[in-house]
């Protein structure tokens, strides 16, 4: 006869190993529908381009899915996809990226990410009060996330000329990347344009020669690209 305490733990067992393995089933599901599409979400993620194909291809893999697993993620990564469309394709399809940031949103109300994503298409759509909302939102629920960092800064350093508002709290973004990754600080005032306004934000602070230094090493090395891509030329 089975003791009544063994019982009791089988009982509490089963529906654990059930749920286990139904986590187990859909997760896998959810990762063989977008394994196809993995290597076009990972470039359009690095601002590489690919064809209107892959992006609807990608696009549609991760929306199929959203209903199996971790639906919040699957749905950004479609958003991105679409994003990646040349740009007249791109413009006929933001209502329905914003819809999928949206349906992501409220699964995932603390994904920084999200908030980023949905901060850009409503400043996109000139909605300056609610890309302003959306920005705060991201950096309240994530005030450093590292590989959103450069992204959320520059979208922030365009949105806060439409709306003063903005100002401190994109001047607390550049001081926290300044203490937590001056090279990710320079690699992003450099593309953006905006070093001139990043260094008299810093100007006086501990971090500003971090940020020359971390300046000079990425034009040297911007510099040395360049010139072995020059010399690997025919």
């Amino acid at each position: 006869m089975v003791p009544r305490a063994s019982l009791a733990a089988i009982l509490f067992l089963v529906p654990f190993v059930a749920l286990l393995g139904w986590l187990s089933t859909t997760s896998t599901v959810a990762v063989f529908t977008t394994l196809p599409s993995s290597e076009s979400i990972a470039s359009a993620e690095g601002q590489v381009a690919i064809s209107a194909d892959q992006a609807r291809a990608a696009a549609a893999a991760n929306v199929r899915a959203a209903p199996w697993f971790e639906g919040s993620r699957y749905r950004l990564h479609a958003a991105r996809a679409l994003l990646a469309l040349p740009a007249p394709l791109r413009t006929r399809e933001l209502p329905r990226v914003e819809q999928l940031t949206r349906a992501s949103l409220r699964s995932a109300p603390m994904s920084a990410y999200g908030w980023t994503l949905l901060a850009f298409l409503r400043f996109q759509r000139g909605d300056i009060p609610g890309a302003t909302r959306a920005w705060e939102m991201s950096v309240m629920v994530g005030r450093y996330v590292p590989n959103l960092m450069q992204s959320r800064l520059l979208l922030g350093m365009k949105i806060a000329p439409y709306d003063r508002s903005l100002t401190a709290s994109v001047i607390d973004q550049v001081r926290v990347l300044a203490e937590g990754d001056p090279a990710s600080l320079a690699q992003a005032a450099r593309r953006g344009g905006v070093e001139a306004p990043v260094r008299a934000i810093l100007a006086g602070s501990e971090q500003a020669a971090a940020f020359e230094q971390a300046t000079k090493a990425w034009v040297a090395g911007a510099g040395a690209r360049l010139k072995r891509q020059a010399e690997a030329k025919p």
